[in-house]
């Protein structure tokens, strides 16, 4: 359990936004900068964000040059520095730093006091940017970054209190839509496999099924998409017993995702419940299905719904 928890998480981890786009001031050194940065060329980022520093006259573009810097310190494996980070966001915190880069500075000042093991320190600021700025994808990003630092295993008191605490706090945000989903797809998908490794599965099929309604393919990414469908159908199939149910979302899943390996398993279970027809198939050229494969699942079908 611990193993796929942390796979889990590590990968999700590497899906938050570190940089808001907001967060791009008016000095062109500082665009380029960020775009070094997130290419992980933190030699070259740091030149120009130290440059920034020393030479811009606007406060904030020097306020934003020194975050940069913080979260290179923070970031780069090769560095890994948390006491410096931490040095350089206090002293930001100290001259006032407003907007979403103040709530960003907080947020990352809390992850890296949670780096060197001051967890309490680090809640109480995560706490604060949660709470205060409920409209901000830095306090959803923030919340994340919190349930993360603060789960164990699945089944732990420390996991039901912080899962409690994710559950409470993500009501407060705005409602999600399919165009602007912020980080709600991530949320859901959190509080999912927590009820479905606590076997809640009513509960952990209600998050899935929020997941999929708002995680589309474009902002969730092709691949999260069909594994997600997969993950629904496979649970009203083997958990539920509800192959009308899971017809829908093996269709969805051939039909929404057709270059995803999991397509064509979706398609033989479609097939099998009734979901899909042939002549859908045939218009949708799947690579690799023949017509005498078409034939073949769909006499199948035939001979099993005849016995």
């Amino acid at each position: 359990m611990g193993r796929i928890l942390s796979f889990w998480l590590s990968a999700l981890i590497l899906s938050l936004i570190l940089v808001p786009d907001s967060l791009i001031a008016k000095d062109e050194r500082l665009e380029k900068a960020w775009k070094e940065y997130r290419f992980q060329a933190y030699a070259t980022a740091e030149m120009l964000f130290e440059d920034v520093k020393e030479s811009a006259v606007d406060k904030k573009d020097k306020q934003e040059a020194k975050v940069g810097l913080a979260m290179i310190l923070q970031f780069d494996q090769k560095q890994m520095k948390f006491a410096k980070a931490i040095e350089i966001y206090e002293s930001l915190i100290d001259e006032g730093v407003d907007g979403d880069a103040g709530i960003l500075v907080k947020s990352l000042l809390a992850e890296s006091k949670a780096a060197i093991g001051d967890i309490d320190s680090a809640n109480a600021l995560w706490d604060e940017v949660i709470s205060n700025n409920p409209s901000s994808i830095v306090a959803h990003d923030a919340l994340l970054r919190r349930t993360m630092v603060n789960m164990k295993s699945y089944d732990t008191t420390s996991t039901h209190k912080t899962m409690g605490y994710l559950n409470e706090k993500r009501e407060k945000f705005p409602e999600p839509s399919r165009k602007i989903p912020s980080l709600a797809p991530t949320i859901e998908r959190v509080m999912a496999e927590y009820f479905f490794w606590n076997e809640e599965y009513e509960k952990s099929m209600e998050y899935f099924l929020n997941y999929i309604s708002v995680g589309m393919a474009d902002t969730i990414g092709y691949g999260k998409r069909a594994r997600a469908l997969y993950r629904v159908a496979r649970m009203y199939e083997t958990i539920f017993n509800d192959t009308v149910s899971a017809g829908k979302y093996y269709r969805l899943l051939a039909l929404e995702t057709p270059s995803d390996q999991r397509s064509y398993y979706g398609i033989e279970k479609a097939a099998k419940y009734g979901t899909i027809t042939a002549d859908e198939l045939r218009k949708m050229k799947f690579s690799g299905l023949t017509e005498e494969i078409i034939q073949e699942l769909f006499s199948t079908k035939k001979k099993a719904t005849s016995q």
